[in-house]
């Protein structure tokens, strides 16, 4: 019987650290670069961005319970299509975006309308390379010039 007490005792004692440590240390957001990002799908963007914008909900949630205060929301810059949307913008210099200002999806943002053709392409086509629908958005934009050269 005092083995059994033992065994609840420490299970219940294990139980109430591993919820403290989840409580006051969450753990931290992971961030893709434009490297983890480059070789996949439009679906596995997708996923990514969503797993991204969940944990920015669920720190922002818990952040609120421990100080009673939301946080700021993520920048725009940090979710996986904007990674990619910035490495195009850089690698193909395109300069239809004020590079002095911030980078932002949100509505009366200069980049929503490039964001919002990058997700059309990936609904009609979910297993094409991401990086190859940042490219279409920005021809059907007319963001770069489309060579005639093979």
């Amino acid at each position: 019987m005092k083995l059994f007490v033992r065994i609840c005792l420490f299970l219940g004692l294990s139980a109430g650290a591993v919820a403290f440590y989840a409580w006051f240390f969450p753990s931290e957001i992971e961030h893709y670069t434009a490297d983890d990002l480059i070789s996949l799908t439009c679906a596995d963007v997708s996923e990514k961005h969503e797993e991204v914008i969940f944990a920015y909900h669920d720190a922002a949630l818990a952040d609120h319970r421990r100080t009673g205060v939301f946080p700021a929301l993520p920048k725009d810059a940090t979710l996986p299509f904007p990674v990619l949307m910035q490495k195009f913008i850089a690698d193909n210099d395109v300069t239809a975006f004020d590079a002095s200002a911030p980078f932002s999806i949100s509505p009366g943002g200069q980049h929503l309308r490039f964001f919002s053709e990058i997700s059309s392409l990936c609904a009609e086509n979910p297993s094409m390379l991401a990086i190859d629908a940042v490219g279409q958005a920005a021809e059907r934009l007319d963001l770069i010039k489309v060579s005639d050269n093979p």
